[in-house]
């Protein structure tokens, strides 16, 4: 019986049909995969100074879907430049695939930005819930069946909470990986406490690593507190640095 699910390009090849270079209104293109990729607001400022002084270098990515509406593939961010400089159209180059087919083409592609570990999870747990298996997956991917089962562990291990930190670049992937994940399993719901209490401002990988330092050196009392109040935990371990360089301590009173 064959495989199940939506593969049904030649990974190793070129996709036969992509068509000239077009020029769509922003609007209409469908961003089905927005949740892919992770938010990097300063990284899309310097893109949009960029597009604004040279223009649009490169066409971003879509298929058309059944309905003929162009589903983008690969180009979030430069949509978001164009957006942020009040530009309502977009260079586009349409590929002749399926959707999972041009998710997996743009992934074996990429170049010049590497996706997070947490973003390959992502793209596994999408094309999963398209139909293929784990072991499709990780042929079309051109990846071991133990490589992307680590994608989906990475996952389960990470409350939605803390993904949707990830994606809105509130918390970096790698300061998840190193922090929160070991946090979450130990203690999903302080896990979610402490993101909960860090609020909607930015925290460091650094700052997270001392924070689950200092987790792990506490005693239940210690780590309520810093569950319960992170960012005042750092300004005392910042102000004891200051005055003792050498000191350290585990929860501030």
């Amino acid at each position: 019986m064959d495989e199940p699910g939506p593969f049904t390009a030649d990974h190793e090849a070129e996709p036969e049909a992509r068509p000239g270079t077009v020029t769509l209104e922003c609007r209409v293109l469908r961003k089905t995969y927005a949740h892919l990729r992770i938010r990097e607001p300063a990284a899309e400022a310097r893109l949009s100074a960029s597009i604004a002084e040279v223009g649009q270098r490169s066409p971003v990515l879509v298929v058309h879907d059944a309905d003929g509406y162009p589903v983008l593939i690969d180009g979030y961010r430069r949509v978001h430049a164009l957006a942020r400089l009040g530009q309502d159209t977009v260079s586009a180059l349409a590929l002749g695939l399926s959707e999972a087919d041009a998710l997996v083409y743009c992934h074996r592609q990429e170049s010049s930005r590497h996706r997070s570990i947490v973003e390959e999870a992502w793209l596994v747990r999408e094309l999963h819930g398209q139909g293929p298996s784990l072991a499709a997956i990780g042929l079309a991917l051109g990846r071991s069946t133990s490589w992307v089962s680590r994608r989906v562990a990475l996952l389960a291990a990470l409350p939605e909470s803390v993904q949707d930190a990830v994606h809105e670049g509130r918390v970096s992937a790698h300061g998840a990986m190193k922090s929160l994940v070991p946090l979450a399993r130990a203690n999903k719901v302080q896990c979610e406490q402490l993101l909960q209490a860090l609020g909607e401002g930015r925290i460091t990988t650094r700052q997270l690593a001392e924070l689950h330092a200092a987790w792990r050196a506490g005693d239940s009392e210690q780590r309520e507190r810093i569950v319960g109040a992170p960012r005042l935990f750092l300004r005392a371990l910042r102000d004891v640095n200051y005055i003792h360089p050498s000191a350290t301590i585990t929860s501030p009173h």
